[in-house]
């Protein structure tokens, strides 16, 4: 059956890999680019089988109501989370536990890629090795405040962090100590995924300015 692609992408690296490998494959001619969510909903809405390929910073900070949103508009949305580079496991967790159909780190190797996007398509269920031998052998449990999802206080942390302020003034600014900052920065970059502070930065535009 031919689903209908859909590429929701800020970081414009992931979006070019996504689409050279689709090319490549010449499976799936109806590709969709969305820009914003509201795109994202009205293509996953008109569509019959949809599989919708994204990357980290998309939906912004808190990804679980963003995926009941594009669930609502289409159950049968399969959804695949691309990340270049290393497999951030406590992000890959994370989306395991929101029940994300799929996760693919390394998308810049192109043979692994072209492997797993095609078992996406295919409708079979994906996520690096690291991540699912977390899962097969319970391990991950142990560590569960660090993979759920992402608190009022944690991503107004974030976000200040996303502004450029340290540790030292967000203790000031909220008023809590520097140990609780500490706690809640180390829980942030494992929900996150995080690799350089220019994901602060890129989670803000995506949670609070998106389409502005």
């Amino acid at each position: 059956m031919n689903k209908k692609v859909i590429i929701a992408c800020c970081d414009e690296k992931v979006r070019r890999i996504l689409k050279k490998c689709l090319l490549e494959l010449k499976r799936y001619s109806d590709v969709t680019e969305c820009g914003t969510e509201k795109d994202v909903f009205i293509s996953t809405r008109e569509a019959e089988e949809p599989v919708l390929f994204i990357d980290k910073y998309f939906l912004g900070y808190v990804i679980s109501y963003k995926i009941v949103g594009i669930r609502l508009c289409n159950e049968k949305t399969e959804l695949c989370f691309c990340e270049t580079g290393e497999c951030p496991p406590y992000f890959g967790l994370r989306l395991y536990d929101l029940k994300v159909d799929a996760f693919i780190a390394h998308i810049e190797e192109s043979d692994h890629f072209k492997r797993e996007i095609s078992k996406v398509l295919c409708g079979y269920k994906t996520y690096p090795d690291e991540v699912q031998k977390s899962i097969d052998d319970n391990s991950y449990l142990l560590e569960r405040k660090c993979f759920t999802e992402i608190t009022p206080v944690e991503m107004k942390i974030a976000a200040y962090l996303g502004e450029g302020k340290t540790q030292k003034e967000i203790c000031y600014i909220m008023g809590i100590s520097p140990q609780a900052v500490n706690t809640h920065v180390h829980r942030i970059k494992r929900k996150i995924g995080y690799k350089n502070p220019m994901d602060y930065c890129i989670l803000n535009q995506q949670a609070f300015f998106q389409g502005k």
